[in-house]
């Protein structure tokens, strides 16, 4: 009776407009006979000013087999709902520009591809496609420029995302799941992911091949039992947390070198999340002066090599959290990386036969270095990074029992951006190392 009464409140709506082509406000239409009708009693509607629904009745017959009586309509300021049709193409949207809020396929069975799309350029809400779609790919989507909110589909049958290359911005989520998608390719003019990029349980996907041109996403999440590296994300520059967990064949981080700061943290454990990745052998792609606030690197059992300057200067700075454990042999506390830090360096001993005051410096003082007896003659100075790349090297001179200067060169230090350095001083019988921490 609910359906009957909607039924006749659809020809009332009709009937009591007239036939100069104005647009109804909005509408459920649940057989073929009421999308014909609207064509004939509206062929001049262009712009629809409310949602359109569409549903097929199975109660009612007459199922939903095509949507030509829309031909004419280029804007649709609500939503676009299709559920349980029997549509096999959207043909007769082939007008439709732009779409102010969601568009939502539910249970369309025989709808194998999304041609009579090709015009949409804009969405002022989500696309969101759900399992049961039978599509291969996202042909039809060919025009789309803008998804405002959520770009989220999880399809099993989807093997590409062709049709995709206008789409530039997402301004909320991009959701990819439970596909068997071997590429990315058809996101290669994707641009920026307002919030979240998440690919989940994407099982045949290698790498990133496909999101050159991403510049923005925060955060990236990524879930792939195939996934060997993050070759792709090469443009990613900034963000908010990178989760990477559950990837089992995931080997490094090569893709993240451009990577250099975490906005702030979203997860509790903090910016960089690196869990439970069997086969992660190392984070040498880690740019040397990645900021970040919070580090979690737990599971990892084949990480045997993180004494890179970007984990070191990050765990040089007593207080950030931090969570670390289950990894390779002695890469379990950060107590233990921060000893692999020193190798190269020389020993960095507590007694050193020289200081630096004040340590931790700020940016704009200038630090002095106290030479002590251990050291006659012509004294080399280093400064290196954690990792034991050299930055800079001068000599002083000295000839009395204590000298104290101020180290010469300073501005270089004032512009590092790596918060822990490495003095290393030497002469012809002694070599000793201390760290020194830049606020």
């Amino acid at each position: 009776m609910k359906r009957l009464k909607i039924s006749l409140l659809f020809v009332l709506l009709l009937a009591s407009g007239s036939a100069s082509g104005q647009c109804p406000g909005f509408y459920f239409f649940y057989k073929q006979t009421q999308i014909d009708q609207f064509g004939a009693l509206y062929p001049d509607c262009h712009t629809i000013p409310g949602n359109v629904r569409i549903e097929t009745n199975q109660d009612l017959g007459d199922p939903i087999l095509n949507l030509n009586g829309f031909s004419g309509v280029d804007s649709i300021l609500g939503y676009v709902d299709l559920l349980e049709s029997s549509l096999t193409t959207l043909h007769g949207f082939d007008s439709l520009r732009y779409v102010g809020g969601r568009i939502k396929f539910v249970q369309n069975p025989l709808l194998t591809s999304f041609a009579g799309l090709e015009n949409l350029r804009y969405i002022g809400g989500s696309l969101s496609i759900g399992p049961e779609n039978p599509s291969q790919n996202m042909q039809g989507f060919n025009g789309l420029e803008r998804v405002e909110q959520h770009l989220e589909v999880s399809a099993p049958n989807m093997h590409s995302l062709s049709g995709l290359e206008n789409l530039h911005y997402v301004g909320q989520n991009l959701v990819l799941r439970d596909m068997p998608l071997a590429s990315l390719a058809g996101l290669q003019n994707l641009d920026t992911v307002q919030y979240q990029l998440g690919l989940v349980r994407l099982e045949h996907l290698k790498n990133l091949a496909g999101l050159e041109n991403l510049h923005a996403a925060a955060p990236v999440i990524l879930e792939c039992d195939s996934l060997q590296n993050l070759t792709g994300l090469d443009n990613l520059e900034s963000g908010v947390t990178i989760a990477l967990a559950y990837n089992q064949q995931l080997q490094s981080l090569q893709g993240l070198e451009h990577f250099s700061v975490f906005t702030y943290d979203t997860y509790p454990w903090g910016s960089l999340v690196l869990m439970d990745n069997p086969r992660l052998q190392d984070v040498s792609a880690l740019n040397p002066v990645l900021h970040m606030n919070g580090l979690l690197m737990s599971g990892n059992s084949s990480l045997s090599a993180c004494a890179v300057e970007a984990i070191c200067s990050y765990l040089a700075v007593p207080g950030d959290t931090t969570l670390i454990g289950q990894n390779g042999p002695g890469f379990n506390t950060g107590e233990e990386i921060l000893a692999a830090c020193s190798v190269g360096v020389g020993e960095i001993a507590t007694d050193a036969g020289f200081s630096i005051f004040p340590n931790p410096f700020s940016a704009g003082a200038a630090p002095t270095i106290t030479l002590e007896n251990d050291f006659t003659g012509q004294v080399k100075v280093e400064v290196l990074s954690l990792d034991g790349r050299m930055l800079n090297t001068f000599f002083l001179e000295k000839n009395e029992r204590k000298v104290t200067r101020m180290l010469p060169d300073f501005p270089y230090l004032d512009r590092a951006t790596t918060r822990a350095l490495i003095i290393r001083v030497s002469d012809e019988q002694h070599v000793q190392a201390k760290l020194i921490l830049k606020l």
